[in-house]
């Protein structure tokens, strides 16, 4: 999840695709403050999927904004 650079169009997508009352789970990496920058820009941090990370609110807010229902972290 951390590799794809449009989390937001990547969940609406998803609950485009699942079936009604169909579910996911993800392990990943979520924020719980800020990354420095230049731990966004190393390529090392990327491909170890922390570059990626996004903060858990902003992660939550997609879920729930794509129409996902009984969210649970």
């Amino acid at each position: 999840m951390n590799l794809i650079p449009n989390k937001k169009a990547f969940f609406n997508e998803m609950y485009r695709v699942l079936k009604p009352d169909g579910h996911f789970s993800i392990s990943g990496i979520v924020l719980m403050g800020d990354l420095p920058e230049k731990i966004k820009t190393a390529v090392e941090m990327y491909s170890g999927c922390v570059a990626g990370a996004i903060k858990k609110d902003i992660y939550l807010k997609y879920i729930e904004e794509a129409g996902f229902k009984n969210i649970t972290t």
